[in-house]
């Protein structure tokens, strides 16, 4: 309706160009069908097409129907390529190949990587890529040997007389390197099952969630009361307890990036507040992923932001019972996080092979929560050579006594920001694993001068956040105000990446790696 008032103009002016019938058939967003040399050739044609809306579905099935096609989006962002994908949400995900030649704007692989992934999945397809255009502008090109034609050697070791009846054992950089070689491969073997498509477009559903949520508590907080005025952080903050400031800063800032809000000098203004039907709209839109965790946490702070916000309710204590009143332990994981867990599992099921007998297992869980890599862990675990210590602040403990009933667990309280020795905890006396839950320190290197304090020789394995995406803001609400003064780790950056993990872990004195090193994943699982 807005571009009706130019409709009579613009065709006049139309009119004086020479319009000729196209040479590439294309599908029409009038008709949603096959564009016709009569309509291109009509200037009143093109006034239909600024004033009509797009059927852009109806061109998809048009297209699907008869050409089964590889649709490609070319530009920035992966707008089209995930309506795309909801338009032909009836159809086998098998079945259908809807790629983008450019990264999503938080993604954090650089884009060369990304439009070459693309090729490559061209390339796989059946496409014909101009190989001579694509390497026009190459430095060098070295020819490389195929899997086919592998050759090793290995030179026999020479034992003395005296060494042939010993037999040999395996020694902790022996155990290192074989844990680390077992971690690779099941990075490299579940990045190729994992379909990153369908991934991608659950994670720009979820960042839209997050926009949305993020922009309607900011309109039922009254920020914007006078939509000229120009605010600053102290006015925006009036309402918001002190802990919380620096996070509510971010989400403006992250509004501004959305051109929801302009800012400028720590000023902020022209605040565009969206509806709660459209909120609504986009947990319709997400229904089909309504099993994952994340969107479960999502929508229960969503609705609570304000509360969580102004102190009216207790972050932690408002998680635990509401999810755990929602029956959050029977949630269905997410596909990344069964990736990750495989990781874990198999670093796992590494050390076990290479356990002497007469050795068992301490293993603590620190913050288990739900209890979501508990369960991975404890069936490979073997009852006899085990002892598992589930610990939490409180809340899941009982929840987690009802769902796991394996003879060789027990379960305790522990709270990281406090001396674990005087909490009834042994020094050195554990190998220690941790899902998710260290980002959370108040002090990161305190909090792992106590971790260091239980640990046994040998072992530290956790999975941490390294690339946050928008969802990691808003689930920042559970962590505790960072207190640390010399590091730029803050409630607007709380989280350190997977370079930050390793100098940190380093300086105290552990060795360290971390899987997976492929793009499509924002998490770490960090061995050390």
């Amino acid at each position: 309706p807005m571009m009706e008032a130019i409709a009579d103009s613009f065709t006049e002016l139309v009119k004086n160009i020479s319009l000729k019938p196209p040479q590439i058939p294309y599908i029409s967003n009038v008709t949603g069908t096959w564009i016709a040399a009569e309509q291109a050739t009509n200037p009143s044609y093109w006034t239909q097409h600024l004033c009509q809306p797009v059927l852009f579905a109806d061109g998809i099935h048009q297209l699907w129907t008869q050409h089964n096609p590889i649709l490609l989006e070319i530009g920035p962002g992966q707008a089209l390529s995930s309506l795309a994908m909801q338009c032909l949400d009836n159809v086998p995900d098998d079945n259908k190949v809807i790629l983008s030649s450019l990264r999503y704007a938080y993604e954090r692989q650089s884009d060369v990587t990304f439009i070459l992934n693309t090729l490559g999945q061209l390339w796989l397809e059946g496409i014909k890529i101009d190989w001579s255009g694509f390497h026009a502008h190459e430095r060098r090109r070295l020819p490389l040997p195929t899997y086919f034609e592998r050759q090793r050697w290995i030179e026999p070791q020479k034992l003395l007389p005296a060494q042939r009846n010993i037999q040999p054992t395996l020694t902790a950089s022996k155990l290192w390197k074989s844990l680390v070689e077992a971690g690779q491969l099941q990075a490299s073997a579940g990045a190729l099952e994992f379909d990153e498509q369908i991934s991608q477009a659950k994670r720009e559903c979820l960042d839209r969630l997050c926009i949305a949520y993020i922009n309607l508590t900011t309109a039922h907080l009254g920020a914007f009361s006078n939509p000229t005025k120009k605010y600053s952080l102290e006015e925006l903050f009036d309402q918001i307890i002190p802990s919380y400031r620096e996070l509510f800063g971010r989400w403006l800032e992250i509004l501004v990036e959305q051109g929801q809000l302009h800012g400028e000098q720590e000023l902020f203004t022209n605040f565009l507040p969206i509806s709660t039907d459209f909120v609504n709209k986009t947990l319709v839109e997400r229904a089909k992923w309504a099993d994952t965790p994340q969107q479960i946490d999502l929508q229960l702070y969503g609705e609570n932001m304000v509360s969580l916000l102004t102190g009216k309710k207790e972050p932690l204590e408002f998680h635990v019972s509401t999810l755990l009143k929602s029956g959050e332990f029977s949630v269905q994981e997410s596909p990344e996080n069964k990736y990750y867990n495989s990781i874990m599992r198999i670093c796992l099921e590494q050390v076990l092979k290479s356990l002497p007998p007469q050795v068992n297992l301490r293993i603590l869980e620190l913050g288990a929560g739900t209890g979501t890599g508990t369960r991975e862990l404890l069936p490979i675990l073997p009852s006899e050579k085990t002892n598992y210590t589930f610990t939490d602040v409180g809340g899941f403990l009982n929840a987690a006594k009802k769902k796991f009933s394996d003879p060789f667990i027990e379960y305790q309280l522990l709270d990281l920001e406090r001396s674990l020795q005087e909490q009834g905890y042994s020094n050195h006396s554990f190998d220690i694993v941790a899902f998710q839950v260290l980002h959370v320190a108040r002090n990161i290197g305190e909090t792992l001068d106590r971790i260091r304090s239980l640990l046994a020789p040998g072992g530290l394995l956790f999975w941490e956040t390294t690339q946050p995406r928008l969802f990691e803001f808003i689930d920042a609400l559970l962590m505790n105000p960072i207190e640390n003064p010399e590091s730029d780790r803050n409630m607007c950056n709380p989280f350190l990446s997977k370079e930050q993990w390793q100098e940190e872990l380093k300086s105290h004195g552990v060795q360290v790696t971390a899987f997976s090193e492929f793009a499509p994943f924002t998490d770490h699982i960090i061995v050390a």
